[in-house]
């Protein structure tokens, strides 16, 4: 059944629904066309976050390639957002799914897309926002062949930076091959440094088709989650392919199991990514 958002007709899912939220195409009222992000929980905590992302948007989207916000609304719980491609950065990587063989992008497309991701999270972090959950799918085409980063639903605000109010507890937070080891061992981590490594494993991911961390025959996910939260450290970006060394280098320092070993901001990140990109050019 179609969802009824006063003021927008929605036109097709663009999401599949999960236990959270689905987002559709829609129609507003002066005919253009937007996508409309919906709150599937009335939970307090959940409801919470949500409003969160839709203030950290409303004040901050629209701008170095961070997904733009319109209303926020509260009768259903949702996001008027601007429309972007739904085909993310994870679609591009596995376009046939996980199970089935991944293709790697093209360097210089690769370098790109995360370069201009992690504007994103820079400008962020200026704002005194944490993402904490940086990924392939996350990564959206927008506009003028430039990406959107989207989804805030774990993001955490303010100094110090936090998600939910004090006496609440985190639950697990990020998403697994993509969390930085601190923020594997402590949900409430909310530093600059866990969105670097989430960018270094989005790029390692885009570029070589796999997670610097998975599964393998006969592992459990928890035994995934101890070798991460241990410190261990990814296998080298050159042993998956034919790398520029400084490029392996860069994401190599991302990916460090220590936090203080990593790019110190996400601007540097940017920075050096797109030095690695002029050199390949």
């Amino acid at each position: 059944m179609t969802p009824y958002v006063p003021g927008f007709a929605l036109l097709d899912r663009l999401a599949r629904p999960s236990e959270l939220s689905e987002v559709w195409r829609a129609r507003s009222g002066d005919g253009s066309l937007v996508a409309v992000k919906i709150l599937r929980s009335d939970r307090e905590d959940l409801v919470l976050r949500f409003r969160s992302e839709g203030e950290i948007l409303r004040e901050l989207g629209g701008r170095h390639h961070l997904i733009g916000c319109l209303v926020v609304l509260d009768r259903p719980h949702a996001l008027v957002l601007e429309l972007a491609d739904p085909r993310s950065l994870a679609d591009r990587i596995h376009p046939d799914g996980r199970d089935r063989p991944a293709v790697p992008l093209p360097v210089a497309e690769a370098l790109k897309a995360v370069a201009e991701a992690a504007e994103a999270v820079a400008w962020l972090h200026r704002n005194e926002v944490i993402h904490r959950d940086v990924k392939p799918s996350n990564v959206l085409p927008g506009a003028g062949g430039t990406i959107r980063l989207i989804d805030l639903g774990i993001a955490a605000r303010g100094r110090p930076p936090r998600a939910l109010p004090d006496g609440w507890v985190e639950e697990e937070v990020g998403t697994l091959g993509y969390a930085a080891p601190e923020l594997v061992r402590e949900p409430s981590t909310a530093d600059p440094a866990v969105d670097i490594y989430a960018l270094g494993a989005t790029l390692y991911e885009a570029l070589s088709g796999r997670l610097p961390f998975e599964l393998g025959p006969g592992d459990s996910e928890s035994e995934l989650r101890t070798r991460i939260a241990g410190g261990s450290e990814p296998g080298p970006l050159t042993e998956l392919g034919s790398f520029p060394a400084d490029l392996a280098s860069l994401v190599t320092r991302a990916l460090a199991p220590h936090p203080g070993a990593r790019p110190r901001s996400a601007a540097e990140f940017a920075a050096e990514l797109e030095r690695c990109s002029r050199r390949l050019s």
